[in-house]
């Protein structure tokens, strides 16, 4: 499935709106996990990122598909960097584009719908935290415990806390993707 109708169904999947690109990024990461599509995820600051993802939002929103929405947060930290956060929404045409896809795809549709309903609560944080477990999860030939989980999230430059963890593995649990 093109990554750009993936976005647009996911965006829609989630009540025509979703905040954050990190959300759209992990459940597409998620969506991609269940239905052995490739999107050539790899390690990245808030989780498994792809560069295909990336490039199919950018796509929606250049053919007006797709609005974005700048939320500004103020400032980072004493270097001044600008905390934003992008909110995405599917304008008149792209309802035309997704009625085609709901019709052309319907059980690619029915699946992401799942998903994302599965999902569209949590924030962008959890599902980041939810998908860096799975990426260590998924890289291990053995049962890991939470204190390893962490300890190997280090080694892309990730921190999660203990804490975290079962909060992801509660996720990963509602997808059925992890036992």
């Amino acid at each position: 499935m093109e990554a750009r109708h993936l976005i647009l169904m996911i965006i829609d999947a989630c009540g025509n709106k979703i905040e954050s690109k990190t959300k759209i990024q992990k459940i597409a990461y998620f969506f991609s996990i269940k239905n052995n599509e490739n999107y050539q995820y790899n390690p990245y600051y808030y989780g498994p990122y792809s560069r295909i993802i990336e490039e199919g939002l950018s796509e929606l929103t250049g053919a007006g598909f797709v609005e974005v929405n700048t939320c500004s947060f103020g400032t980072e930290d004493d270097k001044g960097f600008e905390k934003k956060r992008y909110d995405y929404a599917i304008t008149n045409s792209g309802k035309e584009l997704l009625d085609y896809l709901k019709s052309a795809h319907k059980k690619d549709y029915d699946k992401i719908y799942e998903i994302s309903n599965k999902l569209k609560d949590a924030n962008y944080l959890d599902l980041s935290i939810a998908a860096k477990s799975y990426y260590i999860l998924s890289e291990t030939e053995q049962n890991i415990t939470h204190e390893q989980i962490s300890e190997k999230a280090g080694k892309f430059g990730w921190e999660i806390y203990r804490n975290d963890i079962s909060s992801a593995i509660g996720i990963l649990q509602n997808l059925e993707i992890l036992y």
